[in-house]
């Protein structure tokens, strides 16, 4: 992907240099942020099933769970799986499979973050006028909080009810439920309230609030980058791009080394504002040039090319293995987020036409990021008791239309909320 989006193509009317007059969504974008959402849903289960102990029990040597702890290199990584010998061969093909398609799924949320750039800088490229700032924010920051704390107090009452119906039972199959319930709560009561209330907590490290759900952590990262947008297009209006993108991928490199030595954790606050400025701000840059019509075309005329295709995917493989070690780690975001969003916008250009995949548009995927990870571990300790070694596969096909159930309602519950407010606040 090239992110100086100085594409190649024989477009020259003046009226496409223009911005796009409809606000019409752009398909293909909507289909990326969707499959963005689905791919963490299935990353979030295989880590359900590592709470539960489902892998330890029945995969001990697994292959993608020991990649993410990043304590294996490739060649040792491919002995592992040849050697594994835990389970049957058709159990590891099914669990080896599943999470080569959703174990990385972490790296969607990075996928996030350049596509909140996009949507941000997309919207903007749209308006005949400047916004007013203050008010452009409050908007966002008010979609953002608002199902959040709703989602936050119907969870924790869940949670809360649950605990007392577990630690009243003397059932052993309670047992596991219990100390998972004990675990998200803590001990730390006040400090539980004023995370969700307020998105930190002065009495942990760096301040970072601790939510129900872990997945939240991501709340108070996209919350900061809202604000810190207006900021971030008044450099992008007094600098070159290649100057914007240069020093966006400073910030992340830097971040990234203080990660290494420990001064930082991976995941906070600033997750999008320093760790991955880069990939917003070139989220922002080609928000930008979306939003012009000859934009759009040339952008879309890539999505169709089987070179950068093949490009991007090489790219990607070369940002993981990066990953995997400590001297090429700080640069592993920067080659694997662009390329993976982009090979992810040509899937998602190619079944854009499709009814099916276009009716789970409906579907808000922040919602749905904030429900399904709550869902997640009671369902896998159900599955794991009722199918045992296929508890991870076949499970995962009751979570996903569990989750998108939940999600439709919760989106209907708010709809209903939001439309009643609306009422009243004309009257």
């Amino acid at each position: 992907m090239q992110t100086d989006c100085s594409f190649s193509s024989s477009v020259s009317v003046p009226d496409l240099q223009k911005p796009l007059a409809s606000e019409g969504r752009i398909v293909w974008l909507d289909i990326l942020r969707f499959l963005c959402a689905i791919e963490i849903v299935g990353f979030h289960w295989m880590r359900a099933a590592t709470k539960t102990g489902a892998f330890a029990k029945h995969y001990p040597q697994n292959l993608i769970v020991r990649y993410r702890q990043l304590d294996i290199g490739l060649i040792e990584g491919v002995h592992l799986l040849q050697a594994d010998s835990s389970s049957s061969a058709v159990h590891r093909f099914l669990v080896d499979s599943f999470g080569i398609a959703f174990g990385f799924g972490w790296e969607a949320v990075f996928a996030f973050v350049l596509l909140s750039g996009v949507s941000l800088s997309l919207s903007l490229g749209r308006r005949q006028r400047p916004p007013l700032w203050p008010s452009w924010i409050f908007k966002r920051l008010k979609r953002v909080l608002l199902p959040f704390y709703l989602v936050a107090a119907i969870v924790g009452s869940f949670m809360f009810l649950a605990l007392a119906i577990s630690s009243s039972s003397a059932n052993p199959a309670f047992r596991g439920i219990r100390e998972k319930l004990a675990e998200n709560i803590g001990s730390d009561f006040a400090g539980l309230i004023w995370s969700h209330l307020f998105l930190c907590n002065p009495h942990e490290r760096y301040g970072t609030a601790v939510f129900l759900a872990p997945a939240w952590w991501f709340v108070p990262a996209i919350l900061l980058a809202y604000t810190m947008f207006p900021l971030y297009m008044r450099l992008l209006n007094l600098v070159r791009t290649g100057a914007f993108l240069a020093i966006g991928a400073l910030i992340s490199i830097a971040t990234y080394e203080l990660l290494l030595q420990e001064h930082i954790q991976e995941f906070g606050w600033w997750f999008i504002v320093s760790s991955e400025c880069f990939n917003f701000f070139l989220g922002i840059v080609l928000g930008r040039y979306l939003a012009t019509a000859s934009g759009r075309i040339r952008i879309e005329r890539t999505l169709h090319s089987p070179a950068l295709i093949i490009c991007a995917v090489i790219v990607f493989l070369a940002g993981n293995i990066c990953n995997l070690y400590a001297i090429t780690y700080p640069i592993s975001s920067l080659l694997f987020t662009g390329s993976l969003t982009f090979v992810g916008a040509c899937f998602a250009k190619w079944v854009s036409k499709s009814t099916s995949i276009r009716n789970c548009l409906r579907l808000d995927p922040y919602n749905l990021y904030l429900v399904h990870q709550p869902i997640a571990f009671p369902l896998m300790v159900a599955s794991e008791s009722i199918l045992g070694p296929y508890c991870i596969l076949i499970g995962f096909i009751a979570y996903v239309p569990t989750s998108i159930l939940v999600t439709a309602i919760f989106s209907g519950i708010l709809d209903r909320l939001s439309a009643s407010a609306a009422e009243k606040a004309t009257h």
